[in-house]
């Protein structure tokens, strides 16, 4: 039995502080609703996860795949507000049994992969440790020859997208012809496709095996030795390339929502690079809308963009990626968490709908601010909420104390 209205329980006496202490900054934080009568009933487990469980089932129609950071572009206490995240998306995951996997292009895998695997690895990284430009020329000129790149036919309606080998290719040329670059401005510029190249051998985990392995999940595997900024365009090359190919093949594939975790702000030069990337997009997308002849959201990719800051107000280049598109090319979502709150009041209802859906569902995507905040993005407590303490609620155990206004008919949509 769900909870539909557990909108706000009472925080715990524990979290009374907490509360108190951000009820009046924080615009997503509920300071304004009355609790139900019934809400001293529900935990806060329930009050979180019931609308979730009750309303979203949508969610099971997709798989997700989260993209961690474990670099230098998230300080100590992002990476925390990461794992928090993680931690309260595998909940979810549990709610609606969700395909949940984690990337993450700061590793790739040690040896044992086949002869010709090793080598293009080998390659890659040596490629990551070079010096100089002339280094990185030398050592692409003398691949091994499995590795040479092909030319895609050039009467396609839609080139295809690049792979990171061809990626790589492309650069060294530039290289080769611009002799103005310095061995700086070489390596930056061929980092973002290696690393990309590299993903290949890596092909992460599920989430909940992700979580209770995290202390030892990166032992068996090797860094890959490049910026974070090229590691950051390299995840939004790949995942760009695989909503492109989604749209212009004809994929039986389960569609796919990509979840990025962000620092609040980069370097203006990444960000252009990762709205060229965008834009190719752009290309197949409005195809699809046009042959539909309808308003209706593409969904078979959606691009959902979680920042973490310091401040309530934040990610003002993630949001700008959100707002290039409307109607049935929306496929991107930007949400921004402060760290702060999310550590000491947890994650809230809305939360759910708005990571999980909101590059999918243009009512969640489009819902008013008013909305998000009378739906509570935080919760009230600084512990994690989980299923399991859902369960245990006395609304789900005791029906005759909470039956009757539980099956009130109100409901936490994003409509």
């Amino acid at each position: 039995m769900g909870c539909l209205d557990c909108l706000l329980s009472k925080p715990l006496p524990g979290d009374s502080v907490e509360f108190t202490q951000h009820r009046s900054n924080d615009p997503y934080t509920p300071q304004t609703m009355k609790p139900p009568s019934f809400a001293c009933f529900h935990n806060e487990s329930c009050r979180i996860l019931g609308p979730w469980e009750n309303d979203w089932e949508k969610s099971r129609n997709y798989r997700y795949v989260i993209y961690y950071i474990d670099n230098a572009l998230l300080p100590n206490n992002k990476k925390q507000a990461q794992d928090r995240v993680l931690e309260h998306i595998s909940q979810l995951a549990d709610v609606h049994q969700l395909n949940v996997w984690v990337k993450c292009l700061d590793y790739t895998s040690k040896a044992n992969q086949g002869s010709k695997a090793e080598d293009a690895k080998n390659l890659y990284q040596n490629m990551l440790e070079a010096t100089s430009r002339l280094d990185l020329i030398q050592l692409w000129d003398t691949k091994p020859d499995h590795m040479e790149t092909l030319k895609a036919p050039s009467n396609l309606v839609i080139q295809s997208r690049p792979t990171g080998r061809e990626e790589i290719d492309s650069v060294i040329e530039t290289l080769r012809k611009e002799t103005g670059f310095d061995d700086l401005d070489a390596k930056s510029q061929i980092e973002p496709p290696i690393v990309a190249a590299l993903s290949t051998f890596n092909q992460g985990w599920m989430l909940k095996d992700f979580l209770e392995n995290k202390q030892t999940v990166f032992n068996d595997l090797e860094p890959v030795k490049a910026d974070g900024g090229s590691k950051l365009q390299a995840q939004f090359f790949l995942q760009c390339r695989a909503t492109f190919n989604s749209l212009t093949l004809d994929s039986r594939a389960k569609p796919t929502v990509t979840i990025n975790l962000l620092p609040d702000v980069i370097a203006n030069d990444v960000a252009s690079t990762i709205e060229k990337h965008l834009a190719v997009v752009d290309i197949p997308l409005k195809m699809r809308v046009d042959e539909a002849e309808s308003a209706t959201r593409q969904d078979r990719s959606g691009i959902q963009l979680i920042s973490f800051g310091n401040n309530y107000k934040g990610g003002a280049q993630w949001s700008r990626f959100d707002d290039r598109n409307k109607g049935g090319m929306d496929i991107t979502d930007h949400l921004h968490l402060n760290i702060r709150t999310l550590e000491s009041m947890g994650l809230g209802p809305w939360f759910g709908p708005k990571a999980m859906l909101g590059s999918v569902d243009h009512d969640v995507d489009r819902a008013s601010k008013k909305q998000a905040k009378s739906q509570a993005l935080y919760g009230t407590r600084s512990s994690q909420v989980t299923m399991t303490e859902m369960e245990r609620c006395v609304c789900r155990n005791s029906p005759d104390r909470a039956t009757d206004q539980i099956n009130q008919p109100g409901k936490v949509t994003g409509s």
